[in-house]
């Protein structure tokens, strides 16, 4: 593949400012685990490692956040991503 993009929802349904436009807390009530909590480490470096093996050289991956409010998994989760996709981003790769 030339380029992959993901969407990721790192804080699954923990959000409960119940806005109009949000169509997720509806889905996650009828669910049978309302909320998978926050993303794991192991989970992220997976989905990153297999993310960038999956896009050829000269190719890109992109990442990207919602539902459940993201920032609820909070800057850590975040600094710790951009960690690991620096470790796993190959060289030609975007």
């Amino acid at each position: 593949m030339r380029s992959v993009t993901f969407l990721i929802k790192p804080a699954s349904s923990l959000c409960e400012m119940r806005c109009r436009y949000c169509f997720y807390h509806d889905i996650s009530d009828i669910r049978e685990v309302k909320s998978m909590g926050i993303m794991s480490e192991t989970t992220a470096q997976a989905l990153i490692r297999e993310a960038f093996a999956a896009v050829e050289p000269g190719g890109f991956v992109q990442f990207t956040f919602q539902g459940g409010e993201p920032t609820l998994a909070g800057l850590d989760f975040f600094r710790r991503f951009l960690e690991l996709e620096s470790q796993y981003r190959p060289k030609g790769i975007g």
